[in-house]
């Protein structure tokens, strides 16, 4: 039987909010996000709280930005002891008429790189330059995730911040019926498909941001 991990998604036909791009590119000036296209949060301020800024006001289960991920507070109650690593912070709302209030009902959420999964396809992948960060770039791929990545981990961020869970989890979320929620499989495999090490410690072109990796 194929083993499976859920990815969190959002159904794309429910109106979305939107990050606020002015914020978005102030981080960047200021060296808080990577200049690499991931838009993640380099390496040296990895640890550091990260607020989320939308334009529209919040109303999904997910709320997905640079940096972070915006989660509604009930699904962050109901993942959060699966990932003991993870860094909150806050998410606001840039009103239109510029005043900026925090909307406690979503925290913001992210996972050190290192503690994160890679989505393994066959062949191409990108790594970014700030954080380490490595996505697979092949077109139409099938991803899969790795049993040796995922360390019997419930719960797991990937590298692009999207959050996996097992059944288990996956079910009691389904059944939370939180606004705009669906899953995706994603199969589990023991071995990788891309004639690549199964292990991204043993990268070669991620020494510089694994070496001091301890397990």
């Amino acid at each position: 039987m194929k083993r499976v991990m859920y990815y969190l998604d959002i159904r794309t036909n429910l109106p979305a909010g939107g990050p606020d791009r002015d914020f978005s590119r102030e981080l960047l000036k200021k060296g808080l996000r990577c200049r690499d296209g991931c838009g993640g949060i380099p390496t040296e301020h990895e640890g550091e709280p990260a607020t989320v800024r939308y334009t529209w006001k919040p109303s999904l289960a997910i709320e997905s930005a640079t940096r972070a991920e915006g989660l509604m507070t009930p699904m962050w109650r109901a993942i959060s002891r699966y990932l003991p690593n993870a860094v909150v912070g806050t998410f606001e709302w840039h009103r239109p008429d510029g005043v900026i209030v925090p909307v406690k009902q979503y925290v913001s959420v992210y996972v050190p790189v290192l503690d994160r999964v890679c989505l393994r396809g066959f062949r191409k992948y990108s790594i970014c330059r700030q954080c380490g960060a490595v996505r697979c770039r092949d077109v139409n791929a099938k991803k899969y995730v790795l049993t040796g990545d995922l360390r019997d981990r419930r719960v797991a961020m990937t590298m692009s911040r999207g959050i996996l869970v097992d059944k288990k989890m996956r079910d009691k979320l389904a059944a939370m019926k939180l606004r705009g929620l669906r899953f995706y499989p994603y199969e589990i495999r023991d071995e990788p498909l891309d004639g690549r090490p199964a292990s991204l410690d043993d990268w070669p072109q991620l020494a510089k941001w694994r070496k001091k990796r301890s397990r």
